[in-house]
């Protein structure tokens, strides 16, 4: 068994702070350790094709958690492949090669591209490796017997996984890293499986008592790719009618952004929205649609009122200035996040989640660019217990089946959002010239499509796989037919929310007979996907036929 090396050889590191003192703790699963400032408790269950390792600390004093990890060594193969789950729901996920690496960030635009992804976290982490998974991952040599890996508790901080294949390493680390710790928690709550992809996951999903029932597709539109953020309120009302003329069966319509004066000002309407929300949820309901906006709550751009005047509401990095979360040239450059913890920003947007549901009368919001909230922790929080905490909130604004989330560390949506995008977005051209730059969360329609695929098990547990829209128009749009094809077949097949951002007034014979050709929407059942060097393989069922 992979796993049985694995675990033997494996050790503990802990650098803690008390009382003004640096204090080095190595321990091994076995024995554990105690001494005057902290108690170290390991647990192992064995089963026979899985084991559970449990690592619990329980501080007799105050402590602060500098540097963590388990450590082991492994025996890569030249022909292994090992899965790396991105931090968040946009950063690309796929299969490596052992001999692969995570190529940095571009190092002069650390400061546009360090918000959005885990370069910051990583780096923190303090190891060295080539590759690193967030949350699970697995090693897939040729035989198909897969040794897989992952958390089953990340409540307290999210869970890496470090492989340093030309060392022969692995480690796993929790983010807890300068943390203050009082109370006793799991600092590691580890899932090892030897066996098949699917059954390794089916297990993993009852461990952690995850449903697992396929949700029936959806299909809709959205306004966002076409017009991006320069819409107005007659496009919309256009592509409404253009729907209803073509009778194409959609069930959900949704504005994205370009609605809102300023991003963070979602009370004040733009001008040539004024006065139509409402009016534009009502007449999406009279077509039998469920009417879907597009809001980023934890951030807010420069020239917004909220970044002029509510100062106090915007999140403070370590610096105590205001925390920049990205850049977009399409709003007013920089953007910053904003203070969850702030209790007259939660008024505030407590009440712009009662206008859109109550007064315009909105069904679902598109929550994006979530990972903001959780850039800078408070004192005695982690990331990971901010981003609960949000969820929860939300929740209970919106109800999680209204919630699209966007931007999202992965972990934090299972259970707490009815769709979730599980890619970042699907680019007009193939990939986005920014891939020189290293950016993994980037616009890139080759990267949704990775993670399309990579995340498909978890479609139907927990929330709907968004995969982001296809698209099939022939203006505005560099992709090649073959592109456009893929991306159609790629997303219909492992994905459940089917959506399209094209003008279908423009499309030719051609293109509007494959699109009505996808109704009524078909749910499959994946039966096997290999990938190899330039294409996949897949066998998927959809009732009694096989393709």
């Amino acid at each position: 068994m992979l796993r049985n090396k694995l675990i033997q050889e494996c050790s503990g590191f802990l650098l803690i702070k008390s009382e003004g003192k640096k204090i080095k703790l190595n321990y091994t699963l076995n024995s554990g350790l105690e001494n005057e400032y902290i108690r170290i408790e390991p647990q192992q269950y064995e089963a026979f094709d899985h084991t559970r390792i449990q690592v619990k600390i329980k501080p007799k004093k105050d402590i602060t958690i500098l540097k963590n990890y388990l450590k082991s060594t492994f025996k890569y193969y030249p022909d292994d492949q090992i899965f790396i789950n991105g931090y968040q729901s946009w950063s690309h996920s796929k299969r490596f090669k052992v001999n692969e690496k995570i190529k940095p960030a571009f190092p002069l635009l650390k400061k546009w591209l360090w918000p959005y992804g885990d370069y910051q976290i990583i780096k923190d982490s303090g190891i060295k490796a080539n590759l690193h998974s967030w949350n699970y991952s697995y090693i897939l040599p040729q035989n198909e017997i897969v040794l897989f890996l992952a958390s089953a508790n990340e409540s307290k901080g999210f869970t890496s996984f470090h492989f340093n294949t030309a060392q022969k390493e692995f480690y796993v680390h929790k983010a807890v890293n300068n943390q203050e710790i009082k109370t006793s928690f799991f600092l590691y709550d580890l899932f090892f499986f030897d066996g098949t992809l699917d059954e390794a996951h089916r297990m993993y999903f009852d461990l952690l008592e995850l449903k697992q029932n396929r949700k029936e597709k959806i299909a809709g539109y959205t306004t966002w790719y076409y017009r991006f953020n320069k819409i107005v309120a007659e496009d919309v009302y256009t592509q409404i009618a253009s729907f209803k003329k073509n009778e194409i069966p959609i069930e959900h319509f949704q504005i994205d952004d370009g609605w809102q004066k300023n991003v963070g000002d979602w009370l004040e309407i733009k001008t040539n929205f004024g006065g139509e929300m409402d009016a534009l949820a009502h007449h999406i309901h009279q077509e039998g649609w469920k009417a879907g906006l597009w809001l980023a709550p934890f951030v807010c751009e420069k020239k917004s009122d909220v970044f002029k005047h509510k100062k106090d509401w915007l999140l403070k990095n370590k610096a105590g200035k205001s925390a920049v979360a990205g850049y977009s040239p399409m709003w007013s450059g920089w953007f910053y996040a904003m203070d969850f913890y702030n209790e007259e920003f939660r008024e505030y947007l407590a009440s712009v989640m009662k206008t859109v549901f109550k007064t315009w009368g909105f069904d679902w919001v598109k929550l994006d660019f979530l990972y903001a909230a959780c850039l800078h922790p408070p004192k005695g929080k982690s990331s990971a217990e901010v981003m609960r905490e949000i969820m929860l909130w939300l929740n209970e604004h919106c109800g999680s089946e209204n919630i699209l989330a966007c931007g999202i560390p992965f972990y934090s949506a299972i259970e707490n959002t009815g769709m979730c995008r599980i890619g970042p977005d699907t680019h007009t051209a193939w990939d986005h010239w920014v891939k020189h730059l290293n950016n993994h969360e980037r616009l890139s329609t080759n990267n949704a499509i990775d993670n399309t695929i990579a995340r498909y098990r978890w479609d139907g547990v927990g929330f709907k796989n968004d995969p982001d829209v296809v698209l099939l128009r022939k203006d505005k749009n560099e992709l090649s037919e073959e592109e456009q094809i893929t991306l159609l077949y790629i997303n219909y097949i492992f994905g459940s929310v089917f959506f399209i951002s094209d003008d279908i007034d423009a499309y030719d014979e051609e293109a509007m007979q494959l699109y009505k050709s996808c109704f009524p929407l078909k749910s499959f059942t994946i039966k096997k996907v290999q990938r190899f060097e330039h294409h996949l393989n897949a066998v998927f069922e959809s009732g009694m036929n096989e393709y």
